[in-house]
């Protein structure tokens, strides 16, 4: 079985199922979201199918939001395809409101380096979600061939660094990254380390001054029936 952080919206046969991992305010160690992560063998297709696996998914997202307490958020990934779509507030606003849920509980994530292929088409994109008051969160920022400029260019509420990128990057790679951050405080933009797996990786995203953080060391990605809005980490 394959785990895909995009909310494809269709899939192969079967029905993809849920798990969800906490999103941690470093500041007091609060669970502030969690992000949907989709688990399913085969995704294929792209678009706003009425009552494909986009609209099932985002209604059993919104089904657990119903049962959580109030103020709870889940992220999740939408593709190039989802975001141009003018029809896709729209879907998340019904989908919401069926269930009875606040609609601005579901904050949208774009992948950088998607965002890299049609900047100006996205900017408008997210200007658009911006006018009703959503949320975006440039996802991957250390996998765009260019992170200052895509950053520079779209106008993200909150963007992502994967530690497991850091990992494996050069000093050349780190000193960007670095840039990507200050830049991020510079224009109010919100920063989410993820991937954070051990204790010194913690520490570091503490010093560099993010905001939230996600990974393997708040506890096991959580299943749909589980779901109860804590993690189950070290205390921080």
């Amino acid at each position: 079985m394959t785990t895909h952080r995009s909310l494809h919206p269709s899939f192969g046969p079967g029905r993809p199922s849920l798990i969800f991992e906490p999103i941690v305010t470093l500041a007091d160690g609060d669970v502030r979201a969690h992000e949907a992560i989709v688990a399913t063998e085969a995704p294929v297709g792209f678009g706003l199918t009425r009552g494909g696996a986009f609209e099932y998914v985002l209604g059993k997202v919104a089904a657990h939001l119903a049962r959580q307490a109030r103020g709870a958020a889940v992220a999740f990934n939408v593709t190039l395809d989802q975001l141009l779509d003018e029809r896709l507030p729209g879907l998340v606003g019904e989908i919401a409101e069926r269930a009875g849920v606040e609609p601005h509980a579901f904050l949208f994530e774009i992948d950088a380096t998607i965002a890299e292929i049609e900047p100006s088409a996205i900017r408008s994109a997210i200007e658009r979600l911006h006018e009703d008051a959503w949320s975006v969160t440039l996802d991957r920022i250390d996998s765009a061939r260019s992170p200052l400029q895509t950053l520079a260019a779209l106008p993200v509420d909150m963007v992502k660094i994967d530690q497991r990128t850091i990992r494996e990057a050069g000093r050349d790679r780190l000193e960007t990254l670095t840039a990507v951050l200050t830049m991020a405080r510079r224009l109010g933009i919100g920063t989410i380390s993820a991937g954070i797996s051990d204790l010194p990786e913690l520490a570091a995203a503490i010093a560099h001054g993010y905001d939230l953080a996600q990974g393997p060391i708040f506890g096991e990605q959580v299943p749909a029936p589980r779901l109860r809005g804590e993690a189950t980490g070290p205390a921080l």
